[in-house]
């Protein structure tokens, strides 16, 4: 059994066990780097900051008994603003005919774009490679717990929700769109302007092409890569498609990994929640199949997991395994969402 749980300064060497399989722009292998987001972690779920650029919310799955923590995820309650704007590239296609030649030759086009409003952003999702086929699916278990907890505090987040996936990258090359774009127009390598770009974006929005970028003059395999997440996504993508998640004809203007956005208020899961006061324990059932995301909050302190429930009107009851772990006492108000996304 595993407790989906906000992540503290403690959990900082595991954290980092868990970064150096993602490494990624919000999840980076870097000790500085993770000890300031679980500074922002804290702050954050405790409502001490105000500023939503500023606002991270780190989720941990820690296994019961042993206290080992499995997998990870993050939200970023503004990912875009006017000193950062988020970056991607427009993914267009464009026809051309000539009509004395009877042609008409399609071209794939990419165009800088920069949002200033900006969006809700998931990510930094991780589960150690062993953990990852398990029946309770951690994977799904920590990504519904970002979004009950955005059901549960929705004025902390923006009303448009982003995912920038990871893309196929070559093992032997590495980054080809960035060495056919990015490198000639900055002259930095990819990992020099990915740090860059988290403290200041004025570099890309100056020396990169204001014009369209035709993919005729980029490789085939650059070409035939753009958009498409890498090894690992489908299953994560599969369950984003599902609760309303759909590619924005956005990319990664380093790496050429796809965007996909929803409406905060469309997403199923969101509108799927329901809050319940807790009415105590539930008897004890052999087979039971009515399973939930459970979620209980209480002054900056945040508890879910996958448990047995049994709704009744507007309350409901718990197991007391279930009912012991989250800490809740009786008359609280939980958050439930059904593990197969409906309403509980």
């Amino acid at each position: 059994m595993f407790l989906i749980r906000n992540a503290v300064q403690k959990d900082l060497k595991q954290i980092l066990g868990l970064a150096r399989y993602l490494d990624s722009y919000n999840l980076s292998a870097d000790k500085y780097v993770l000890k300031k987001l679980l500074h922002d972690t804290g702050l954050s779920f405790r409502a001490k900051i105000k500023e939503k650029d500023r606002m991270k919310f780190l989720f941990v799955a820690e296994e019961i008994g042993s206290g080992k923590i499995i997998g990870c995820s993050l939200i970023i309650a503004r990912h875009g603003t006017p000193l950062l704007p988020h970056l991607s590239f427009e993914l267009k296609e464009e026809y051309k005919t000539s009509r004395f030649l009877s042609k008409r030759i399609e071209h794939q086009t990419l165009k800088l774009r920069a949002d200033p409003k900006g969006f809700t952003e998931i990510g930094g999702l991780v589960v150690l490679p062993k953990y990852r086929e398990l029946p309770e699916k951690i994977g799904k278990e920590l990504s519904y717990a970002r979004f009950l907890y955005m059901a549960r505090n929705p004025k902390k987040f923006q009303r448009r929700m982003i995912v920038e996936y990871l893309p196929k990258l070559d093992p032997e090359s590495g980054n080809k769109l960035w060495e056919s774009v990015g490198r000639k127009f900055t002259k930095l390598s990819y990992r020099q302007a990915d740090r860059l770009s988290a403290v200041n974006k004025e570099f890309i929005l100056s020396l990169f092409p204001k014009e369209k970028v035709y993919g005729c003059f980029l490789s085939d395999t650059v070409v035939r890569n753009l958009g498409m997440p890498g090894a690992g996504a489908k299953k994560s993508l599969r369950m984003l498609e599902k609760i309303g998640f759909r590619f924005l004809n956005q990319i990664d203007p380093f790496d050429g990994g796809p965007h996909y956005g929803a409406a905060f208020s469309k997403i199923s899961l969101v509108r799927n929640t329901a809050f319940l006061r807790y009415d105590g324990k539930m008897p004890v059932r052999k087979n039971e199949n009515s399973l939930a995301m459970i979620m209980y909050e209480k002054r900056g302190t945040v508890r879910s997991l996958l448990g047995a429930y049994e709704r009744r009107g507007k309350s409901v009851r718990l197991n007391s395994e279930t009912a012991e772990l989250l800490g809740v006492h009786h008359g609280e108000i939980l958050a439930l969402v059904s593990f197969n996304g409906g309403r509980p």
